[in-house]
């Protein structure tokens, strides 16, 4: 675990998928997102990867709608040309659409699931 994540996300580097692994949990804030965006861009830097697997399954985003879309607009502005691979449960689809749809208006390659096997495959077989 990465002792610099801001508090409720772990950040870890998984060398045979070479990505970082993060993971969320609990009641998340805008502020909250941009603080784990601006960890995540070191340690991806740091790691020489572009390939991130997001676990927010034990994540609340108690954002509406809008503020959803306009938060995650802004915060994806720092991430381009990233694999992304989402992992939601089934009840936050509507969160992982949400953040998957404005990552990839930043050239990234993001896909969503709810399964974290088939995130992993998935991420596995996306070239650098």
């Amino acid at each position: 675990m990465d002792h610099c994540a801001p508090p409720g996300a772990e950040i870890d580097y998984d060398g045979g998928l070479r990505a970082l692994v993060v993971t969320v949990r609990g009641d998340r804030t805008v502020e909250m997102a941009r603080s784990l965006m601006a960890a995540m861009q070191e340690r991806m830097r740091a790691h020489g990867t572009n390939r991130l697997l997001f676990d927010g399954r034990e994540a609340a985003y108690q954002l509406d709608l809008q503020e959803s879309i306009d938060a995650f607009l802004d915060i994806s502005r720092a991430a381009e040309g990233w694999q992304i691979a989402l992992l939601f449960a089934l009840d936050q689809r509507e969160t992982g659409v949400i953040m998957q749809t404005t990552g990839t208006t930043r050239w990234n390659l993001v896909r969503l699931f709810h399964d974290v096997q088939a995130a992993r495959d998935w991420l596995a077989g996306t070239s650098d």
